[in-house]
């Protein structure tokens, strides 16, 4: 197996260097900044630079790049800057994911071209109170109309949800005599009757999460995306995209990851205590090498898992394990790194305590690590849990 990168990757990495690079020095001040102009400011420059769409078809006005490439990409861009890196992310395997794998032409046209254009973000809508890592436990239903469906419920945690011009919201299906049809998606617009923001609540990294909620919403049948069905296969292909998102939201993790070791043997290098720099200490020395096994150990798994992506979607198993060690490895490197700093590791001076907020979302987000060690035990068992939470 040859682990060494194409010069093309190489090329593709180097690109979003020196694109990211310069933001490096401001990340952990991102939301300080005014919101949404920063956030739509950068859409623009991750557009302008073809930075957006990039792991989607030319067929839907993506560029094409490989999965592994596009996932390469974001873990640069994310040892840099991993707020803006979540933007490009979620243009290419994020929630535009959604429409561009799932949707028709007309959705594409309608809802993809925007995001990639710069002047348009999406939002997914999942989570619910009774409806966390079990995905299916879904309250929020589509009733069939004469011309459409009519959405009822409410979502929460919801990314961009104030800026967003087409939430991707899942729903439970049913006839209009109120027989359960099956779990799948529609494309709602926020100027529609009926669907309320909510005001949101702050998250540890100074973000912000919103709710939305459905009343008598009537969605046109031209905007089901994924339409219920009671042998769950639809479901599995939502879930199945839902996969990809998992995967590449790894890779930003890996990039914060990766700048945090960075920082550490920097300082290592050249702060000096006693006479000497601190890296001569050997207590500095075996922190040091616990977090560069740990940082590799969680690339090499998940660079396999993005490299065994096959049509453009990757497995559920090679998911679960990646994300159970990248998680694992990150705490233990940003806390180390936070160590080696000493006390200017715990001010706001440095990004680091920023990278120990904006990273605890890792563990929780995109199905919990708890719920993914389930799911690989139940592979494991010749089981399966749920349908494919």
């Amino acid at each position: 197996m040859d682990f060494e990168l194409s010069e093309e990757q190489k090329e593709l990495i180097e690109r979003a260097r020196v694109f990211f690079e310069p933001y490096a020095a401001d990340t952990h001040k991102w939301y300080a900044k005014p919101q949404p102009q920063t956030l739509m400011e950068a859409n623009k420059r991750l557009a302008n630079a073809g930075f957006l769409g990039m792991g989607l078809s030319e067929d839907v006005g993506g560029l094409g790049v490989p999965t592994f490439d596009t996932c390469l990409v974001i873990e640069e861009a994310s040892r840099h800057d991993p707020n803006t890196a979540y933007l490009m992310r979620n243009a290419t395997a994020g929630p535009t994911a959604f429409i561009a794998f799932l949707g028709t032409r007309q959705q594409q046209e309608k809802y993809v071209k925007p995001v990639l254009e710069g002047r348009a973000v999406t939002a997914i809508c999942i989570t619910e109170p009774e409806a966390g890592s079990d995905a299916t436990a879904l309250k929020t239903t589509a009733k069939r109309t004469s011309s459409g469906w009519r959405l009822n419920g409410g979502k929460h945690y919801i990314t961009h949800a104030h800026v967003a011009n087409c939430y991707v919201v899942y729903a439970k299906f049913k006839e209009a005599d109120d027989s359960v049809i099956g779990i799948g998606a529609l494309l709602v617009e926020p100027g529609m009757q009926g669907v309320t923001l909510g005001p949101g609540v702050e998250t540890m990294d100074g973000g912000r999460v919103y709710q939305l909620y459905f009343d008598d919403v009537e969605v046109p049948a031209e905007n089901v995306l994924i339409p219920g069905k009671s042998d769950k296969a639809h479901f599995k292909r939502l879930m199945s995209v839902y996969n990809l998102e998992r995967l590449s939201g790894q890779f930003r993790w890996l990039g914060v990851m990766q700048r945090a070791f960075d920082m550490a043997r920097e300082h290592a290098l050249t702060r000096r205590q006693f006479g000497r720099p601190i890296i001569e200490f050997q207590a500095i020395q075996l922190k040091l090498a616990d977090m560069k096994v740990r940082l590799e150990a969680a690339r090499l798994l998940l660079y396999r898992a993005a490299a065994r992506v096959q049509q453009g979607l990757p497995r559920r198993e090679d998911v679960s394990m990646a994300k159970i060690l990248v998680q694992d490895s990150l705490k233990f490197v940003l806390d180390e790194a936070i160590q080696i700093h000493g006390g200017m590791g715990y001010t706001r001076e440095l990004p680091l305590e920023y990278f120990q907020r904006l990273a605890r979302l890792g563990s929780i987000g995109g199905g919990t690590v708890e719920i993914h060690r389930i799911g690989l035990a139940s592979i494991l068992a010749g089981r399966k849990l749920g349908v494919d939470a």
